[in-house]
Protein backbone atom coordinates (compact mmCIF):
# COMPACT_ATOMS: atom_id res chain seq x y z
CA UNK A 1 0.00 0.00 0.00
CA UNK A 2 1.35 3.12 -0.67
CA UNK A 3 -0.05 7.04 -0.22
CA UNK A 4 -0.62 8.99 -2.83
CA UNK A 5 -1.40 12.03 -1.23
CA UNK A 6 -1.90 13.98 1.51
CA UNK A 7 -3.20 16.79 2.51
CA UNK A 8 -5.42 18.62 5.20
CA UNK A 9 -8.73 20.40 4.55
CA UNK A 10 -11.57 22.48 6.31
CA UNK A 11 -14.88 20.27 6.49
CA UNK A 12 -18.26 20.47 8.09
CA UNK A 13 -20.26 17.52 8.87
CA UNK A 14 -23.51 18.60 7.66
CA UNK A 15 -25.53 15.67 8.46
CA UNK A 16 -25.20 11.77 10.13
CA UNK A 17 -27.49 9.04 9.88
CA UNK A 18 -25.71 5.74 11.31
CA UNK A 19 -22.53 5.28 9.34
CA UNK A 20 -23.13 7.87 6.70
CA UNK A 21 -21.85 11.45 7.01
CA UNK A 22 -22.04 14.13 4.57
CA UNK A 23 -19.45 16.36 4.78
CA UNK A 24 -19.44 19.64 3.57
CA UNK A 25 -15.89 21.81 2.22
CA UNK A 26 -15.07 25.14 1.53
CA UNK A 27 -13.16 23.89 -1.33
CA UNK A 28 -12.84 21.53 -3.65
CA UNK A 29 -14.38 17.92 -2.60
CA UNK A 30 -12.77 14.69 -2.52
CA UNK A 31 -12.97 12.25 -5.08
CA UNK A 32 -14.34 8.81 -4.87
CA UNK A 33 -12.93 6.61 -2.90
CA UNK A 34 -10.95 8.93 -1.19
CA UNK A 35 -9.96 7.96 2.48
CA UNK A 36 -10.67 11.21 5.33
CA UNK A 37 -9.09 10.77 8.57
CA UNK A 38 -10.59 13.16 11.62
CA UNK A 39 -8.88 13.24 14.58
CA UNK A 40 -11.23 12.92 17.73
CA UNK A 41 -9.47 13.96 21.14
CA UNK A 42 -9.71 11.29 23.79
CA UNK A 43 -10.94 8.81 20.95
CA UNK A 44 -9.24 6.57 18.13
CA UNK A 45 -9.13 8.17 14.68
CA UNK A 46 -12.44 7.97 12.53
CA UNK A 47 -11.84 6.98 9.21
CA UNK A 48 -14.37 7.69 6.04
CA UNK A 49 -14.17 6.74 2.41
CA UNK A 50 -15.80 9.14 0.06
CA UNK A 51 -19.12 7.51 -1.81
CA UNK A 52 -20.76 10.13 -3.66
CA UNK A 53 -20.01 14.00 -4.53
CA UNK A 54 -23.53 15.88 -4.19
CA UNK A 55 -24.31 18.92 -5.16
CA UNK A 56 -23.09 22.36 -2.35
CA UNK A 57 -19.52 20.42 -1.83
CA UNK A 58 -20.66 17.83 -0.02
CA UNK A 59 -18.99 14.11 -0.15
CA UNK A 60 -21.23 11.44 0.99
CA UNK A 61 -19.20 9.15 3.37
CA UNK A 62 -19.03 5.63 4.36
CA UNK A 63 -17.70 5.74 8.04
CA UNK A 64 -15.49 2.67 9.03
CA UNK A 65 -16.00 2.64 12.68
CA UNK A 66 -18.70 3.87 15.07
CA UNK A 67 -19.63 7.49 14.63
CA UNK A 68 -20.93 8.15 18.21
CA UNK A 69 -20.24 11.38 19.19
CA UNK A 70 -20.32 13.18 15.66
CA UNK A 71 -22.68 15.62 15.10
CA UNK A 72 -23.85 18.23 12.89
CA UNK A 73 -22.44 21.46 12.73
CA UNK A 74 -18.81 19.95 13.82
CA UNK A 75 -15.89 22.01 12.34
CA UNK A 76 -13.52 19.68 11.57
CA UNK A 77 -9.75 19.44 10.18
CA UNK A 78 -9.99 16.61 7.47
CA UNK A 79 -6.98 14.45 6.06
CA UNK A 80 -7.52 13.88 2.42
CA UNK A 81 -5.78 10.53 1.59
CA UNK A 82 -5.96 8.44 -1.31
CA UNK A 83 -4.14 4.73 -0.84
CA UNK A 84 -3.52 2.51 -3.95
CA UNK A 85 -3.93 -1.17 -3.43
CA UNK A 86 -1.89 -3.52 -5.39
CA UNK A 87 -3.68 -6.78 -5.41
CA UNK A 88 -2.62 -9.97 -6.53
CA UNK A 89 -3.99 -11.77 -10.07
CA UNK A 90 -5.29 -15.43 -8.84
CA UNK A 91 -6.26 -18.08 -11.53
CA UNK A 92 -9.93 -19.18 -11.07
CA UNK A 93 -8.47 -22.52 -9.70
CA UNK A 94 -7.44 -20.46 -6.32
CA UNK A 95 -3.67 -21.25 -7.31
CA UNK A 96 -0.99 -18.62 -7.28
CA UNK A 97 1.56 -18.11 -10.22
CA UNK A 98 4.06 -15.57 -10.01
Amino acid sequence: MTTKQSQHTQGTVSQVIGPVIDVRFEKDVPEIYTALRINREGQDDLYLEVQQQLPGKIARTIAMSSTDGIKRGWKLKIQVKVFLFQLAKLPLDGCLTF
